[in-house]
């Protein structure tokens, strides 16, 4: 079994937001009694599936993420804003303050004006060719051309969750894109198929 630092390092290494699978890997049969290792697995969870928000809802549970964990937990969050604002034009502000993210960008850059350290971050990601963005120094905002990385799907198939709640993360739960995708087919698919099928 990989130790806690190779867990760690796993998750704080660049231009990676994907740990699904080093998740089930570690609930697999690999149950422990050292609180430290559940530490460990929560805060995998939190990675997987969660953004920022959930780890300050949910710090107890999970290991003290310093500096490197903040500043890695924040980037992907940061996926996550670009996977459901394609096309959009976003304000540093609102990014800010809807991720909860002021007291995490304070860790990271001090006195450094959190405009300045969340847009090093995103330059930082389209760098490592996860994002394509264009910022306007002007308007204090970013507009999300596209998004190259996606976020882990959850599965209650194959993870239970720990710390987090279904409710938590509805836009990566694969029960909740069924649903959606269930109700798009009887309410437009399968309508247009009968109108269709009436007309000859």
């Amino acid at each position: 079994m990989i130790s806690i630092d190779g867990i760690l390092d796993l998750l704080f290494k660049e231009g990676i937001y994907n740990y699904r699978e080093l998740l089930e890997d570690l609930c697999c049969g690999h149950e422990s009694d050292d609180p430290y290792f559940r530490k460990t697995v929560n805060t995998v969870e939190i990675f997987a599936f969660g953004d920022y928000i959930h780890y300050l809802k949910n710090s107890e549970a999970c290991i003290a993420l310093q500096s490197q964990g903040i500043r890695k937990l924040v980037k992907s969050t940061l996926v996550s804003v670009c996977n459901v604002n394609e096309g959009r034009q976003l304000s540093f502000d609102d990014v800010i303050e809807i991720n909860s993210l002021e007291q995490a960008l304070r860790q990271m850059g001090g006195d450094t004006h959190f405009h300045d350290i969340l847009q090093d971050l995103l330059i930082e990601m389209a760098n490592e060719g996860s994002i394509e963005i264009q910022i306007d120094d002007a308007t204090s905002s970013f507009f999300v051309n596209r998004s190259y990385v996606a976020r882990d799907a959850y599965n209650p198939n194959k993870y239970s969750l720990r710390v987090l709640h279904e409710s938590d993360i509805t836009s990566r739960s694969v029960p909740h894109a069924r649903k959606l995708l269930s109700e798009w087919l009887s309410t437009k698919i399968n309508p247009a198929i009968q109108e269709l099928s009436g007309q000859n």
